[in-house]
């Protein structure tokens, strides 16, 4: 009595949909992460181009001309002597500031 019989329509199993017919959940992110990226790459163009152009004065922009001498600074070297510019007149030259370990 209790038994339901095959042909009733609560007993029927529904069949899956096919795999193209259920939108899965993880493809919803896709535009928001294009978004996001078109946001990060236009912040960073705009960042670029106007750091590049922004002239903040200071000690950079108020540098020397071409050709002129460079001032005759004397600075303590890492081993405790003074180090003048002038020390190194005639020769090529990489100027190195290290804040230092410690």
């Amino acid at each position: 009595m209790s038994e339901k019989r095959r042909d009733q329509p609560s007993a029927r199993v529904k069949p899956k949909p096919k795999r193209s017919q259920v939108r899965s959940t993880s493809s919803k992110w896709w535009p928001y992460a294009i978004a996001g990226g078109v946001v990060v790459l236009v912040a960073a163009f705009v960042a670029v181009t106007q750091l590049g152009h922004s002239g903040s004065g200071g000690a950079a922009g108020a540098g020397l001309a071409v050709g002129s001498p460079v001032p005759t600074d004397s600075v303590p070297s890492s081993d405790g002597r003074t180090v003048s510019l002038n020390d190194f007149r005639g020769s090529k030259l990489v100027v190195y500031f290290y804040e230092g370990g410690g």
